[in-house]
């Protein structure tokens, strides 16, 4: 699967969602409310980036803006299994937007 494959996946909404422990502790750890899990596949054109983390094509980094200066990174695994979407919720995380942009410094 590739990212135009999975964004496509995602908009269709037939999506299972599938939490790791590790991903209920990290939320819970970082003080990130399940509401903007939520947001996020709710509002799929608002992804504003998506990073590809395997040669398999299953793990990715889904970058959704929260506000002018922060983001929310969540690490998921997704397989397709007909017209379905499973996605494991690895873990999420908030990362300064400037991490995601390029800047001019000359």
């Amino acid at each position: 699967m590739d990212c135009y494959q999975l964004m496509k996946l995602i908009r269709s909404k037939n999506i299972e969602f599938i939490e790791t422990v590790h991903f209920q502790n990290r939320l819970a750890g970082r003080n990130i409310p399940h509401e903007w899990i939520r947001e996020v596949f709710n509002n799929p054109k608002k992804i504003v980036g998506i990073i590809q983390q395997d040669e398999v094509g299953e793990k990715f980094l889904l970058y959704y803006p929260l506000s002018d200066d922060k983001d929310l990174v969540i690490v998921i695994k997704a397989r397709q299994a007909k017209s379905k979407l499973y996605l494991t919720l690895i873990t999420a995380y908030l990362q300064e937007k400037r991490r995601r942009m390029k800047t001019n410094e000359k």
